[in-house]
């Protein structure tokens, strides 16, 4: 989906994330990057985070991350969950 780039995040916001969306890191968004269908947006309500991107993991799990690009070919994984059921229609419909 992108060409070459970095993924970065915040270690402080891993551990929050991991916390709050069931055991998901900021780097297991790290595949949906690579997935050739993954969908990615941009996030009118937040201006922190800009785009969103909705792809396959590693594990083959739907996640949606929040990413923001913080320079030349790096982005920083700024939030991460399971994609909800609705979402999931969306990904499986594109």
């Amino acid at each position: 989906m992108m060409n070459t780039f970095r993924i970065q995040y915040d270690e402080t916001s891993n551990i929050a994330n991991l916390q709050q969306h069931a055991g998901i890191s900021l780097a297991d968004a790290e595949a949906v990057f690579y997935d050739e269908g993954a969908l990615r947006l941009h996030d009118h309500d937040h201006d922190q985070q800009p785009w969103i991107i909705m792809g396959l993991d590693a594990t083959r799990r739907l996640l949606v991350a929040a990413y923001t690009h913080a320079g030349p070919g790096v982005v920083q994984v700024t939030g991460a969950r399971i994609a909800s059921s609705h979402e999931a229609r969306q990904y499986l419909e594109n």
